[in-house]
């Protein structure tokens, strides 16, 4: 989701296995958002130190209108709105959007409140579809000296509405690392390799959950069970069970920066429901769906389990 700087690269299908979870898993922690309010700021804060990928909202803090919890979810709600944006480098220009953001990181390059590491990340989210919407569950790395995305990133779920729009119901999942480290197994040079799910039906009409496995090795990813496994390399689609570090020539930690080797390396969460942007708005912004009602992305929780020993 950071910084998307390149076109994506691949074209996938639908896998429809289905995977159970081992009832031996254990809790490690979870939010559940049960308390009406603003999310707890002991875990949480608003992510509105950046203005990422020429997006056309300005994500609030302290707003209820744009972030709140309530009736057992957290809810990130986009508006159509005009708005003086007060987030660093913008000067103050007028937004014609508004919506919500928050990580599990201090806002204004600040500490990490709850570090992410190895384990089942289980999100269970209901997320809007329309045209120019773009909602996202990530983990982004951070390194002492390193820049974006040297200490890796993780997106368990991404979604361009302008695709389910067209009738492609799809979700990305996507790591991100360090171009000048060894590469990722595609025909040319990239930052990024993903996966994709395709669906039957629009996922806006319920909860899904969306899962990450992540060991120090490998990571994968699953909706409702199914995995997400469809890679598409030069003009064929591979069937993948994740990413591997067995899949590329990892020489240093910023090779593979999800083993959590390089010195200081911290992860942290973000949820966030985007309008527009150099993809999500790619087809423009559908601005009908503000007049139908709320448009917002709901979370039930977040649960980390530890990961049952090979």
């Amino acid at each position: 989701m950071l910084i998307r700087i390149l076109p994506l690269l691949f074209v996938f299908a639908c896998s429809q296995v289905n995977f159970r979870y081992p009832a031996s898993d254990e809790l490690v922690w979870s939010e559940e958002f049960n308390t009406d309010g603003k999310p707890d700021e002991k875990i949480w804060d608003y992510d509105a130190d950046y203005l990422r990928n020429h997006e056309a909202q300005c994500y609030t803090t302290e707003r209820e209108e744009n972030v709140r919890v309530s009736g057992g979810h957290l809810v990130l709600e986009a508006r159509k709105e005009n708005y003086k944006c007060p987030i660093p480098g913008v000067n103050q220009k007028i937004f014609p959007y508004t919506s919500g953001a928050i990580r599990t990181r201090k806002r204004n390059a600040g500490p990490v409140l709850k570090d992410m590491s190895f384990g089942r990340y289980e999100i269970r989210a209901k997320i809007p579809v329309t045209r120019g919407i773009w909602p996202a569950i990530w983990i982004v790395g951070i390194a002492p000296g390193l820049h974006w995305p040297q200490a890796g990133e993780i997106d368990i779920m991404e979604l361009v509405g302008f695709e389910h729009a067209e009738g492609l119901h799809r979700i990305h999942s996507t790591l991100h690392k360090d171009p000048d480290g060894a590469p990722w197994p595609l025909p040319n040079r990239s930052i990024f390799m993903g996966h994709v799910l395709d669906f039957q039906e629009n996922l806006d009409e319920d909860f899904h959950v969306f899962r990450l496995d992540w060991s120090p090795t490998k990571l994968e990813f699953f909706v409702d069970g199914k995995r997400v496994n469809q890679r598409l390399v030069g003009n064929q689609i591979k069937v993948k069970n994740g990413f591997s570090k067995s899949e590329i020539n990892a020489q240093t930690p910023k090779d593979w920066p999800y083993e959590r080797k390089i010195p200081g390396q911290q992860f942290f969460m973000i949820l966030n429901l985007a309008v527009g942007g150099d993809w999500g708005g790619k087809k423009g912004i559908d601005d009908s769906q503000f007049e139908r009602g709320p448009v917002e992305m709901l979370v039930d929780y977040v649960r980390v389990y530890r990961l049952p020993e090979n």
